[in-house]
């Protein structure tokens, strides 16, 4: 453990613990028997991350750090909704993990970050589908 993996809402989080509580930072625990799906929370003390509390979260509100951050140095997640500025377009879509690469899915197309950022570094967080579903359009499905 070491690093920040993964993001989750708290299924608590307006409780007396965590009265302003938004997102939870850590690594995922699934629970398979309960499928119940927890961040276990880290706190950097000098060079090590230590572990300091296990916290229940919304199943569909996880997701997983896809390693990059946009023009304003956001850590980006998966299902995140981002714009990407190319030379002749602009595009959105939604940050998915897929066969083994994120990337993102717009308009029945799956492209991955590395192609991505061989075009463009001009990439803006627009919001993500759990604190923002009304930016969700039918072009980012992908099931």
């Amino acid at each position: 453990m070491g690093e920040i993996f993964a993001r989750g809402v708290p299924l608590y989080a307006k409780t007396t613990k965590y009265p302003d509580i938004g997102w939870v930072r850590g690594s995922i625990i699934h629970d398979d028997e309960s499928h119940s799906m927890y961040i276990v929370e880290l706190i950097k003390v000098g060079d090590l991350f230590v572990t300091t509390n296990l916290i229940p979260v919304h199943n569909h509100s996880v997701g997983k750090k896809a390693g990059i951050t946009d023009k304003m140095a956001h850590d980006i997640y998966e299902n995140d909704i981002i714009q990407i500025e190319l030379a002749h377009a602009t595009v959105e879509g939604l940050v998915i993990f897929k066969s083994g690469s994120f990337g993102v899915f717009s308009k029945g197309h799956f492209t991955t970050f590395v192609d991505i950022l061989s075009l463009s570094r001009d990439i803006l967080i627009l919001g993500n589908i759990y604190d923002n579903p009304n930016l969700y359009k039918e072009e980012y499905n992908f099931i």
